[in-house]
């Protein structure tokens, strides 16, 4: 397998964070107070706009998620 590229590590972090806060069942605001974060913030996350490592720790955290889980494509 070639290995990833910055865009499709993008898109399986933004697919990842949304199935995880579905199980949960929680809007994008509650995963985002939860992780200390703007709810812009969180909505850039899930549509794929980029993320530091420092906000995808608080996502994850927030999330009860690996980070691992998170970045998995």
């Amino acid at each position: 397998m070639r290995p990833a590229t910055y865009e499709q590590v993008l898109k399986a972090v933004a697919r990842n964070v949304r199935s995880a806060r579905a199980r949960l069942a929680i809007s994008q605001e509650e995963a985002a107070y939860r992780a200390g974060i703007a709810s812009r913030q969180w909505q850039r996350v899930e549509a794929g706009l980029g993320v530091t490592l420092k906000t995808l720790t608080a996502v994850a955290a927030a999330l009860r998620a690996e980070l691992s889980e998170l970045v998995r494509r």
